[in-house]
């Protein structure tokens, strides 16, 4: 029996969805990253997180950036957000968690959200073909994660479409149907947003649509028991690497079944 969210995918979209998408990978490739990427060979060079706190902590945008730019040039666009960009936002979620230290990292995160939109705009040009939609599950609104991977992803010439947050099914179902989508990444953080965000993925899987997850509300194995598609764990340069083979693989399928 579908879901709710199911019955809304596929009434508005599922039917035509299925006559015209190649099948969908089999699971031994779905489940390349089911118990989570490897993870990132160790590194000697740390790069230098405690700079952009101290810019953001200091209301310093220009600070903020200049930290972010020196960490590409010291290690490249993946590095900079898995070591720096990420762990500056937690950081700063955890030391000014309180009354009164809201407008720093709200200050904070706009200054990074700028940036990514500054590094996606400075990115080489997509390549031919459907893009990967990014969306945060119905309830979420913690976007700046995904807006991260979105940011990777295009760096690696990978065509996206972000949604952003709260995508409710009916929002998503308008998105497949415009944009035919090679793949889906729901991205969840809260526990408060876990079901609903599961709820999208099955709905999504039984219309034969490739599925990626990720976020700290799938950061259990428990959570993550029988959630369909593909896990993509917490470093995000292998969360990248797994969406791009992924879809390597089920671009040479669909190729090898038109022949």
């Amino acid at each position: 029996m579908q879901s709710g969210c199911g019955v809304a995918i596929a009434r508005d979209f599922g039917h035509t969805y299925m006559e015209s998408k190649p099948a969908p990978i089999d699971e031994g490739s779905r489940s390349v990253s089911q118990s989570g990427s490897a993870d990132s060979e160790p590194v000697d060079d740390d790069l230098d997180v405690g700079e952009v706190v101290d810019a953001a902590r200091e209301h310093r945008p220009d600070g903020v950036r200049a930290g972010l730019d020196r960490a590409v040039d010291e290690g490249g666009l993946g590095r900079c957000i898995d070591e720096v960009l990420l762990p500056a936002v937690r950081e700063l979620g955890g030391r000014c968690a309180g009354e009164g230290h809201e407008p720093t990292v709200r200050l904070a995160v706009e200054t990074i959200r700028a940036w990514l939109e500054s590094r996606i705009a400075l990115a080489p040009a997509p390549d031919a073909g459907p893009p990967v939609i990014m969306a945060c599950g119905p309830g979420e609104r913690h976007s700046l994660p995904l807006e991260a991977f979105t940011a990777l992803l295009r760096d690696r010439r990978q065509p996206c479409r972000m949604l952003g947050p709260r995508v409710s099914a009916h929002a998503m179902s308008i998105a497949l149907e415009v944009n035919r989508p090679a793949a889906v990444v729901i991205a969840a953080q809260l526990d408060s947003g876990h079901r609903q965000s599961t709820s999208l993925l099955r709905a999504m899987d039984e219309i034969g649509i490739t599925t990626f997850y990720a976020g700290a509300a799938f950061d259990l194995p428990l959570m993550r028991r029988d959630t369909p598609g593909t896990y993509l764990g917490t470093n995000l340069q292998d969360a990248c690497e797994v969406v791009l083979r992924v879809l390597r693989a089920s671009a040479g399928d669909g190729a090898a079944r038109s022949e």
